[in-house]
């Protein structure tokens, strides 16, 4: 159909054709371009506000670490490793009273109940347990008294005279001192 026209026809009609295809490609470009711009920007803004995100963050990081006291820190730090050292070596020496206090509850005779028994350090150096409680006559608290004399973790006895001025239903406080020696025994 190009053939028919003439030459003038011929040159304008390649010529809107070429405008035609430059007006396409530009229209493209221009679709790319609008297309880009609509699924990019949400992208660019995201990665432009992270990085602000980011960066303040940094900055507030930077003056957190500027405003602590190292050297403050490091002295926190070997105050409490000191205090978990002591306390280490503190449970380290600790003795069990499991076995004493079974020593001496297993001397309880027929007819003497003890109520009580209260623990306490003593001036001496040792240990101090008051024994608390009731027998049913004066010659059961006194045999109860010889055995636990002769234990031989017992390094002093106290049994106070108030204790034997009744003869039956006898309520008693003995004083046991166990001496520190039995603990370095144990070591």
């Amino acid at each position: 159909m190009i053939g028919l026209l003439p030459p003038v026809y011929l040159q304008t009609f390649k010529k809107e054709k070429i405008i035609k295809r430059i007006f396409v490609v530009f229209v493209f470009w221009g679709l790319f371009l609008v297309l880009g711009i609509v699924f990019l920007l949400p992208s660019y803004f995201t990665l432009v506000f992270s990085l602000d995100d980011v960066l303040r963050s940094l900055d507030t990081e930077e003056v957190a670490i500027k405003r602590k006291d190292v050297e403050g820190l490091e002295s926190k730090i070997s105050y409490s490793n000191f205090l978990l050292d002591s306390y280490f070596s503190g449970v380290s020496k600790q003795k069990s009273f499991s076995e004493l206090l079974f020593s001496l509850t297993e001397n309880v005779s027929n007819g003497v109940k003890l109520t009580g028994i209260d623990f306490q350090k003593s001036t001496s150096g040792g240990f101090l347990f008051l024994l608390r409680g009731e027998a049913t006559n004066r010659n059961s608290l006194i045999l109860f008294s010889q055995k636990i004399r002769q234990l031989s973790q017992v390094k002093d006895f106290r049994s106070p005279v108030s204790n034997l001025l009744q003869d039956t239903d006898v309520k008693f406080l003995l004083e046991v001192n166990v001496g520190l020696q039995y603990y370095e025994d144990k070591n």
